[in-house]
């Protein structure tokens, strides 16, 4: 996701190898004092034969720091723990 720090792109789905669903996107804030940069995660999990599971993560930066190294690093870090919760 951190390559994808562009706000308002295209959202992101893909299956990941369990099955389960996992949504990234970005959203920015440019009205708020400061300007936000949100990223949000967005996993869902079927458990038939009736019910979804669904978590969702989010990482909120003032906008002047969205493209830092350090706050690069920080995503990379945060969809790499959410793609290992998520393993089976």
């Amino acid at each position: 996701m951190a390559e994808r720090l562009v706000p308002d792109q295209k959202n992101d789905v893909e299956t990941l190898p369990n099955g389960d669903m996992l949504l990234t996107y970005i959203q920015t804030f440019p009205d708020d004092a400061p300007p936000l940069v949100v990223a949000s995660w967005l996993v869902g999990m079927a458990l038939p034969p009736h019910t979804v599971k669904m978590f969702s993560y989010t990482y909120t930066v003032p906008g002047q720091f969205a493209a830092t190294k350090a706050t690069i690093e920080e995503l990379e870090l945060v969809e790499e723990a959410i793609r290992a919760a998520t393993a089976d």
